[in-house]
C-alpha cells in the first residue's frame, strides 16, 4: 500500500513581511506625498492665487479711478483753453475796436492821403500798447487798399475780398485762421470800422494777432498733473503753429480717432492712438468761434503709472506677506503633522508583523482620537494574532498526531496477514492490504473508490 505524503507545515504569520516585497519610495516621492509638502503647497497656491485676484481687481479699480480723473482732468483743461483763447480773441477786438473809436484816428481817416502819416503813427502806438499784434494796418473804405501799416511792405496791397475787410466794414469781426496772401503762413485777422461824425464807413482798421500767443495759450501747463499735448488743428488736418500749417513731418496732414471726431463738431474723450500712433487718453472739441478743433491728450502709459507702480508694490508687498507666512505655516504643518507622522511609523511597524508599536496620544482632536483608535485596533490585533497563533499551533499538532495514527493503521493493514478491507458508509472501499489485493486480483489503484460487493466473487 502506498504512504502518503506528510502534510505541509507552513510558516508563522509573523513571516509574512519577509515575504512581502516593499517598492523602494525615493526621498522626492515621499517629499512630493508628505502631508506637510501638501499642507504648504496648498497654502502658498491659495496665496498666490489670491495675491492675483486682489492684485488684478486693485489695478483695474485703480486703473478705473484713473481714468476717470484724467477724462474730468482733459475735460476741465481743454474747456478752460477753449474759454482763454475766446476771450484772449475778445480781447484783442475790444482792443482794436477802442483803438478805432479814437478821436485822432477818426479825424485821420477823414483827410485821407493827408492823414495817412498820422495813421502809421497810431498803428505803430496800437502795435506798441501791449495787445498780441503782430501786424496793424489801415485799410480804405472803399476798395480795400492798405493805405498805412506797421509794415511798410504791405502799404498800397488790396484785401477787397477778404473777410476781414468785407465784413469789418459793418462791425468787429474776426477772420479765423487763414493762409495769408503773401506770406502763406497762419494767420488770424481781427477788424473793424472807422466811422467819421456821420457814422460813415471811411476806413478799416486790421491787426493780424501774434499766433505765438495763441500756441503759448493752447500749450501752458494747467498744473503738474503730467505732461499733456494741446493743439489746434483745422478741417484740413493740419496742426495751427506760428510759422506755418501743419508739421514737417506729416505733410499730408495728421489723423487720429480724436482728431476726426474734433473736426467733426464733437466734443468728447476716450482712449485711443495719437496721430503719433501712441496709446492716449484724449479730450476733444470743436470750437465753433475759432473753426478749430483742440485735443488734449496725455499717453496711457504716464496716465496709468500710478496704477502700474501700486501693482508693483502690491506684489512685492504680497510675496513678503506670503513668504513670512510661509514660515508660520511651516511651523503649524510640522506640529500638525507630527502626530499624524507618529501614527504612520507605528503604522508601519505594525504592518511588519510587531503589534506591540502604540502611536502617541497627544490631545483631545482629531489626531489624538485617531492615535487611540489606533491603539485600539493593534490591542485587538495583538489579542486575534495570539489567538490564532494558538489555533495554528493546535492544528499542526493535531494534524501530526493524524499523520502518526495513519502511519501506524497503514503498517498494521500492511503487515496483517489478514484480509482486510475498509469503506466508508457508501460501501467503497478506501484501504485494502496486500492479502486482500491478491486474492482479488487486483491492484490498490483499481479497488480504492469501488464498491466492495463488486469486487468480491459472487460465491463469497
Amino acid at each position: 500500500m502506498k504512504s502518503h505524503p506528510p502534510m505541509e507545515r507552513h510558516p508563522p504569520m509573523t513571516d509574512r513581511a519577509s515575504v512581502t516585497s516593499r517598492p523602494r519610495v525615493t526621498f522626492l516621492a515621499r517629499l512630493r506625498s508628505s502631508l506637510q509638502t501638501r499642507l504648504v503647497g496648498s497654502f502658498l497656491a491659495l496665496s498666490f492665487i489670491t495675491l492675483i485676484i486682489v492684485t488684478t481687481v486693485a489695478y483695474r479699480s485703480a486703473r478705473a479711478s484713473l481714468q476717470d480723473a484724467v477724462l474730468a482732468h482733459l475735460v476741465s483743461v481743454s474747456a478752460l483753453k477753449e474759454r482763454e483763447l475766446n476771450r484772449w480773441v475778445g480781447d484783442q477786438t475790444r482792443l482794436l475796436r477802442l483803438v478805432a473809436q479814437q478821436p485822432a484816428v477818426r479825424e485821420a481817416a477823414e483827410q485821407g492821403a493827408g492823414g495817412v502819416d498820422r495813421l502809421r503813427e497810431v498803428a505803430a502806438l496800437a502795435a506798441g500798447s501791449g495787445g498780441d499784434f503782430q501786424e496793424v494796418f489801415f485799410l480804405s473804405g472803399v476798395g480795400g487798399q492798405v493805405i498805412a501799416s506797421t509794415d511798410a511792405r504791405r502799404e498800397g496791397a488790396y484785401h477787397t475780398p477778404d473777410y476781414f475787410f468785407t465784413e469789418g466794414r459793418f462791425g468787429s469781426v474776426v477772420q479765423n485762421v487763414y493762409p495769408s496772401p503773401t506770406t502763406g503762413r497762419p494767420t488770424l485777422t481781427a477788424a473793424g470800422p472807422v466811422r467819421d461824425a456821420s457814422g460813415q464807413v471811411t476806413a478799416v482798421l486790421a491787426a493780424n494777432l501774434n499766433l505765438r500767443r495763441v500756441e503759448r495759450i493752447v500749450s501752458a501747463r494747467v498744473d503738474e498733473a503730467g505732461t499733456t499735448e494741446s493743439y489746434l488743428v483745422t478741417p484740413t488736418y493740419e496742426v495751427v503753429s506760428a510759422t506755418r500749417f501743419g508739421l514737417e513731418e506729416y505733410r499730408r496732414g495728421i489723423r487720429s480717432a480724436g482728431i476726426a471726431s474734433a473736426v467733426s463738431g464733437r466734443t468728447g474723450v476716450g482712449l485711443y492712438d495719437s496721430y503719433r500712433g501712441v496709446p492716449v487718453i484724449g479730450a476733444y472739441r470743436w470750437i465753433p468761434e475759432r473753426e478749430l478743433g483742440f485735443l488734449v491728450e496725455i499717453s496711457q502709459e504716464e496716465a496709468f503709472a500710478p496704477a502700474a507702480r501700486l501693482m508693483r508694490r502690491m506684489v512685492l508687498f504680497g510675496a513678503g506677506a506670503i513668504l513670512l507666512l510661509l514660515v508660520g505655516v511651516r511651523f503649524i504643518a510640522i506640529n500638525v503633522t507630527r502626530p499624524i507622522e507618529a501614527v504612520r511609523k507605528a503604522a508601519a511597524i505594525v504592518a511588519s508583523g510587531d503589534f506591540t508599536a502604540l502611536a502617541p496620544e497627544r490631545g483631545d482632536d482629531e489626531v489624538g482620537d485617531l492615535a487611540r483608535s489606533f491603539n485600539q485596533m493593534t490591542d485587538q490585533l495583538r489579542s486575534l494574532y495570539a489567538d490564532l497563533e494558538r489555533q495554528v499551533h493546535l492544528s499542526t499538532q493535531t494534524m501530526m498526531e493524524l499523520e502518526q495514527n495513519q502511519s501506524l493503521i497503514e503498517s498494521i493493514v500492511d503487515n496483517s496477514t489478514a484480509l482486510i478491507a475498509v469503506t466508508d458508509r457508501e460501501g467503497l472501499v478506501r484501504i485494502a492490504n496486500g492479502p486482500f489485493l491478491e486474492l482479488l486480483g487486483v491492484e490498490e489503484d483499481e479497488a480504492v473508490g469501488l464498491p466492495l460487493a463488486g469486487l468480491l466473487p459472487g460465491e463469497v
